[in-house]
């Protein structure tokens, strides 16, 4: 695994010892947290069908949210999507935010479907948006693009017979990413790819059903429908994971993201959000407002304000963090 520069992970005995620790601290304190309501929620006008949101600070102004935007529920009698997807740029800090499309150059007219999306800023004002595009119901690519304003200009086209319903992914380096699919590769293994180059590899994992990840500085969390958090540090790629924490007695997981350094965002079916520490044991306080957070496809928080992303005509809610 030369790309990443890795090597094999040792024992470490005193990581061990501390998730020993905070799991028992865990079991003894986290298992009925105090819920906090989330505060002047509301939804934004002329979105809808959200299936992923980022936050892009390439662009060297103020940051901004990227979406992407998806109608998947009207589809032909062959089961093929409708509607063409979209990328749309949303300002942060604002109650009443305008939405712009993204304009789209140099790419051919092959179908576009838009699922998640990630970024990596290269250089000062040298960011590159890695898509996820569903171009038929049995044939998935990675589309990477190179941001320029509200203008993308499309540079790449990455497919490979090993993607088989891709959800997430998470860009490492230019031509280094990893994908989340739904389900097992057809070809076997763990539904965890990572790419880099022109190899791909597949990353075992300890949990099962895996269905949202995150990077938070050099770790990637793993969340599976149960609510495992799995750690991996990119250093040691691809050793076996460390599972680290589990929230008992609730509801399915939905989505893991990362909020601030050291700190990610969990939600649940039942509306409810958490927020986890760098180990993925649960802080104090949980969050939520059911009629906004039950279901989210993906949510973040920047500043004081937390984003919700809702694959459904609600499309995209803003809400006070608490």
């Amino acid at each position: 695994m030369k790309a990443f520069g890795f090597r094999q992970a040792r024992p470490r005995l005193c990581a061990f010892y501390l998730f020993c620790v905070g799991l028992l601290a865990f079991f003894l304190d986290c298992s009925q947290l105090p819920v906090a309501n989330l505060q002047r929620c509301h939804y934004v006008p002329g979105i809808s069908h959200l299936q992923d949101l980022i936050i892009d600070r390439s662009s060297g102004g103020l940051p901004r949210l990227l979406l992407s935007v998806q109608n998947t529920l009207d589809r032909d009698p062959g089961g093929q999507l409708l509607h063409r997807g979209m990328l749309l740029s949303v300002p942060l800090n604002t109650e009443s935010p305008d939405t712009e499309p993204l304009q789209i150059e140099n790419r051919d007219d092959w179908p576009f479907h838009p699922a998640g999306i990630a970024i990596i800023e290269l250089r000062a004002r040298d960011g590159w948006l890695y898509v996820l595009n569903q171009a038929l119901s049995d044939l998935f690519a990675v589309e990477l693009y190179r941001i320029q304003g509200n203008r993308l200009q499309f540079i790449d086209r990455i497919r490979s017979r090993m993607l088989d319903r891709p959800r997430e992914i998470i860009a490492i380096a230019k031509d280094q990413f990893i994908v989340l699919q739904r389900d097992r590769s057809i070809f076997g293994g763990s539904p965890l790819l990572l790419f880099y180059g022109a190899t791909v590899r597949s990353i075992p994992l300890n949990i099962s059903a895996p269905i949202s990840m995150t990077l938070n500085g050099r770790k990637l969390y793993v969340l599976s429908e149960a609510g495992d958090v799995e750690s991996l540090d990119l250093q040691y790629l691809p050793a076996p994971p460390i599972s680290v924490a589990t929230l008992p007695g609730q509801a399915a997981a939905i989505a893991l993201r990362s909020s601030e350094p050291g700190q990610l965002i969990r939600t649940n079916a039942n509306g409810l959000g958490y927020y986890l520490d760098g180990d993925g044991v649960p802080l104090s306080t949980a969050f939520g407002d059911p009629e906004y957070t039950r279901r989210a496809s993906g949510i973040l928080r920047y500043q004081n304000r937390i984003y919700i992303a809702r694959n459904d005509a609600s499309g995209l809610a803003i809400c006070q963090a608490p």
